[in-house]
């Protein structure tokens, strides 16, 4: 490494140590507000936030229970409590990683049974597939046909219960003290009413210390995706509403805040997944995650924690349910997949298990995208045991598994392509928490990935050629993170990232171009292509962040990435990565925000483009960021956030695309294939999403005013996926059994280049996305029916992709045929992204 950059290196890394003992001593110095003699329910109240609750009897802890002297504030806000409670005989066990029970200090950990009847509040009749959850535990049964239900293993303490069946008011039950249910049980008396069944909607946003930056992520409880109209019910689609989101409609790949669909990190369960989509090889239609897996779905749109790397635009974060989560199996049944959902536990809750498994195909996608479509299949797999070894350890065994193929111009065509993809990962993950102040997690897993596509094309007049292309890749990723609460006020991270990864690649290609055509786009008449050869890459990262609440109005979080990457048998260098942010409440419920960055990203070794004859790594990538974000949320619920951007990239990598036509079977062989190699690029814009409303209507509006462009010798280029406005409308509906929900997606026209061909048969490529396809809008439904069943529930519902038919124009395909003369005559038709597409589903829930 460079004296500079070592030199860089340490400087930055003694400031980040030298801010976080600044502020502790600074914190240390303040005088924080007394606490003797206030009620200890008050000062509990003020420690808790979305990553630490409490429950307690309020006979255990009651109002008049307080404070007896001043605490010295060690340990983080658990150990602040412990010291609160410790001269009343009390103190605190851990339930769920962010729950604790208040119990007595010579008392062994206590638990018990939760149990009930659900009847008619009129008739006494008792109620069957009433819906019964537990808060804040999160556990949720089903009533049985005499209209029973148990919850085992209650930790002592106060609960919420929330009673939702079809045609009945929700009731919602408040304080119910596990020690102090009547003998037979809890009565839930629920009348039959006109109401409406509960329904997760997308948190606008969030902050709490210690578990997510200051610049809030889009939180999406998995529940919201399954509800959601999409295609296919992919877990990712419906992601592409969220405003920054670039989609096309017939990929499930979205490029965020116009950078490169590339540049999105995809984590489950915290474990990189470095192929998420099923026929990569061909316009990755659909994502390897089904939807019903997810509990929840953390979405950065720019300004990502320094935990997250190697990304320069985004990170989508996927959490899988839990082995507990209601319903525990499902068994589902589509136009577009087969799928089941099957968890239970053993030993008494100390292990637990979770199996996820789909088979489908992409034919009602293709049949009018991709006429003549063969027989599309692909099938995924999620597995998944976890052992807990102690309250303070735990460890997981996973694994995700996906396979597809497909033949695409079989019979008809003139293009014929046949490709295959099969990606494997597992990987180890362990949780340990031996005090409440401080976590470490840790993950050690492998991935290999194989791709293979075979195909030509045969244009008479206009082209001809083939290609064979095969890769295999293997990665091994090891990655740590350590948190710290230091104190109620501040919290530390640090961690590693080590990934060792290996591509073999297997290209040959060939092409000849009529002179016309190669003349017109600057291709050669006849080229050729062979490629056999070996990539392997190291990289290396070290993180660390601390964040520090100044004041209840302030809060700063300063980190930094360090990077090391490495060609074997070449050396490597290194990359600084500062990320700072910023928060100050402006009130009790709005927030303004400010962060800077810097990004890097790394070509894997899985990244280069042989069939374009681009065999090296490219440098680094670098993104320098700054957004300004403000968030509000009205007495009425509804939830505003406005954030404005930009991002700079200096000496961007060169990449490759079609001019004209995005839906090429063999893009490299188009005769439209270039490369783009700019100076710079830039990418600003202003955001604005708003949530709102209650039972029966829910609904979501975003909009984003934004350009995306290249500069190369001082001209600036719209890049290809430039939107520079994009409105998306949601809706949801409920009563009774009945649920509808509509999306609407509107943007203009994406840039585009024109050609034509004069009566002297002179064909004229225009400037590069110099012009626009018309605007592009499309209006998706959903409607479903579910009711309880003797056993569980079963749904049935009916989705709708472009209600309105409406012919989204995404490309332009230039074809040619030889006219009486033997001269080449072009034929320039447009074509279209998804049609109208029906899907009905079935899916039974236990």
């Amino acid at each position: 490494m460079a004296k500079s950059s070592r030199d860089t290196l340490l400087a930055a890394l003694a400031l980040c140590c030298a801010s976080g003992v600044f502020s502790s001593a600074l914190a240390r110095s303040a005088s924080p507000p007394p606490y003797r003699d206030r009620p200890i329910v008050e000062v509990l109240r003020e420690l808790e936030d979305p990553g630490l609750r409490f429950i307690y009897s309020s006979g255990l802890v009651p109002d008049s229970l307080r404070v007896t002297r001043e605490p010295r504030a060690r340990g983080g806000r658990l150990g602040f409590a412990r010291e609160v409670l410790e001269p009343h005989g009390l103190t605190i066990r851990a339930v769920l990683p962010d729950l604790y029970a208040i119990v007595r200090s010579d008392s062994p950990a206590r638990s018990a049974a939760l149990f009930g009847q659900v009847i008619d509040a009129e008739s006494g009749d008792a109620l069957t597939g009433v819906r019964i959850e537990l808060l804040p535990l999160g556990a949720v049964r089903w009533s049985d046909r005499k209209g029973q239900f148990r919850f085992a293993g209650v930790p002592i303490g106060s609960y919420q219960v929330r009673a939702v069946a079809t045609d009945r008011a929700p009731l919602e039950m408040r304080n119910v003290n596990v020690e102090a249910l009547p003998a037979r049980g809890l009565e839930v008396r629920l009348a039959a009413a006109a109401s409406d069944i509960e329904e997760v909607v997308v948190v606008a946003s969030r902050y709490a210390l210690g578990r997510e930056s200051a610049l809030s992520p889009y939180l999406l409880s998995g529940a919201t995706l399954a509800q959601q109209p999409s295609v296919g019910d992919d877990a990712l689609r419906g992601l592409s509403r969220l405003p920054g989101f670039a989609n096309g409609g017939v990929s499930a790949r979205s490029s965020i805040r116009g950078g490169e669909v590339g540049e999105v990190l995809v984590l489950l369960d915290g474990f990189p997944l470095r192929q998420p989509f099923h026929h990569v090889s061909y316009q990755s239609p659909f994502s390897v995650i089904d939807e019903h897996l997810l509990r929840e779905v953390g979405v950065y749109t720019g300004g990502f924690p320094v935990r997250y790397g190697n990304r320069m635009a985004g990170v989508i974060d996927l959490n899988s349910v839990a082995a507990h989560d209601e319903p525990q199996h499902a068994l589902g049944l589509s136009f577009f997949n087969a799928s089941g959902l099957f968890s239970g536990s053993l030993n008494e809750g100390r292990e637990d298990w979770l199996l996820s498994a789909r088979v489908g195909t992409l034919k009602p996608l293709l049949r009018n995208v991709a006429p003549d479509e063969g027989r599309p299949r692909n099938s995924d797999f999620f597995g998944r045991v976890t052992v807990n070894v102690s309250p303070a350890l735990n460890v997981s065994a996973q694994a995700l598994l996906a396979d597809d193929t497909l033949e695409l111009g079989r019979v008809t065509d003139d293009e014929h392509v046949q490709v295959d993809g099969h990606t494997a990962s597992a990987w180890m993950q362990a949780f340990y928490q031996p005090q409440p102040s401080w976590s470490a997690r840790f993950w050690l897993g492998q991935t290999a990935v194989r791709t293979g596509r075979a195909g030509a094309i045969d244009k008479p007049g206009l082209l001809r050629g083939g290609v064979d292309d095969q890769r295999r890749s293997r990665f091994t990723d090891w990655r740590g993170i350590i948190s710290w609460n230091a104190t109620p006020r501040q919290w530390f991270e640090f961690g590693f990232e080590r990934a060792r990864e290996r591509t073999e690649y297997s290209y040959h290609s060939n092409l000849v171009l009529a002179p016309a055509i190669a003349a017109a786009f600057a291709r050669p008449a006849s080229n050729s292509r062979g490629a056999e050869f070996d990539s392997a890459r190291d990289r290396t990262a070290l993180f660390a962040s601390h964040r520090w609440r100044l004041a209840e109005a302030w809060t700063t979080e300063l980190g930094l990435r360090a990077q090391h990457v490495s060609v074997r048998q070449h050396g490597g260098s290194w990359s600084l990565d500062p990320r700072i942010n910023l928060r100050r409440a402006l009130g009790p419920n709005t927030n303004l925000k400010l962060h800077f960055g810097r990004f890097h990203q790394a070509d894997e070794s899985n990244e280069l483009r042989p069939e374009d004859g681009l065999l090296d790594f490219p440098e680094v990538q670098r993104s320098d960021q700054l957004i300004l974000g403000l968030e509000h949320r009205f007495t009425s619920g509804a939830a505003l956030r406005v954030e404005a951007y930009r991002k700079l990239q200096a000496d961007p990598r060169a990449r490759v695309e079609n001019l004209l036509n995005s839906l090429a079977f063999l893009p490299e062989l188009a005769p439209d294939r270039i490369v783009v190699a700019p100076d710079s690029s830039q990418i600003r814009g202003v955001e604005a999403s708003l949530s709102w409303g209650n039972e029966p209507w829910k609904s979501s509006a975003s909009l984003a005013v934004s350009e995306a462009f290249d500069e190369s010798g001082g001209v600036r280029t719209p890049r290809s996926w430039d939107q520079r406005y994009a409105l998306s409308l949601g809706t949801q509906w409920v009563r009774g059994p009945w649920r509808f929900g509509a999306a609407i997606a509107a943007r203009d026209g994406w840039p585009t280049t024109t050609v034509t061909q004069n009566a002297a048969r002179v064909i004229d490529v225009g400037p590069r996305n110099a012009v626009r396809l018309p605007m592009f809008f499309t209006l998706d439904l959903r409607g479903a029916y579910r009711r309880p069943v003797r056993r569980g529930s079963l749904e049935i519902a009916l989705e709708i992709t472009n209600a309105t038919r409406r012919r989204n124009t995404c490309c332009t395909d230039v074809d040619g045929e030889l006219d009486a003369n033997g001269e080449l005559a072009l034929l320039i038709e447009p074509k279209h992204s998804l049609p109208l597409i029906p899907s009905l589903s079935l899916r039974w829930e236990y």
